[in-house]
């Protein structure tokens, strides 16, 4: 205390501040009553025998939460913007007769195996399989509505790479070519020159 509050305050104030500046020790049973409570909730000392389903649930919470954050438009955007970027280039993924024939799942499990090795350096912006129905429209107000097929586009990866050779590199890796299909690449334009 300073000596300017000091005198503001009486005698008996003066003697009941320093008592609570004093060494206060907690009454004996707090020890034993906390350490019980920390026991009941399995955190210490007494074991809780039944601790796996909760394990289990722990580990399965945290890789939903996981896989949800890593599609998630913050992690996306986290992603975009710890990579120095160059250029944004667009696969399209065409189907063939060969592709189609191929088993969906195997190809899901594939596609998503190599998007994830790309987001993990960065280099994947987006990606995704379109649906099976095509439209078409004309200027004229024409529209032509049919299910795809072959030669049409089936999905897409938009990515970032410095140069048109590293993007045609990480083009050629992509597991639609083991399938069959091949892979339109674009460099996206905007108009910087």
């Amino acid at each position: 205390m300073s000596n300017q509050s000091n005198e503001y305050w009486s005698e008996d104030e003066r003697e009941a501040m320093k008592k609570l500046y004093g060494e206060q020790t907690p009454p004996p049973e707090l020890e034993s009553r906390t350490l019980t409570a920390l026991g009941r909730r399995g955190m210490f000392g007494i074991p809780v025998t039944n601790r796996w389903p909760r394990r289990v649930a722990y580990v399965l919470g945290a890789a939903a939460i996981y896989v949800l954050g890593f599609f998630s438009p913050s992690v996306v955007g986290l992603l975009e913007q710890a990579r120095p970027v160059s250029g944004e280039y667009l696969l399209l993924l065409h189907e063939t007769p060969e592709s189609m024939a191929a088993s969906e799942a195997d190809q899901v499990r594939e596609y998503s195996r190599w998007a994830r090795q790309l987001a993990a350096a960065g280099t994947l912006k987006s990606g995704e399989k379109l649906g099976e129905t095509v439209s078409s429209l004309t200027g004229e107000g024409h529209s032509v509505t049919v299910s795809a097929g072959v030669g049409d586009v089936s999905g897409f990866f938009l990515l970032y790479a410095p140069t048109y050779e590293e993007a045609m590199a990480i083009a050629r890796s992509c597991p639609h070519l083991r399938y069959g299909g091949t892979i339109e690449l674009r460099r996206i334009d905007h108009g910087e020159g």
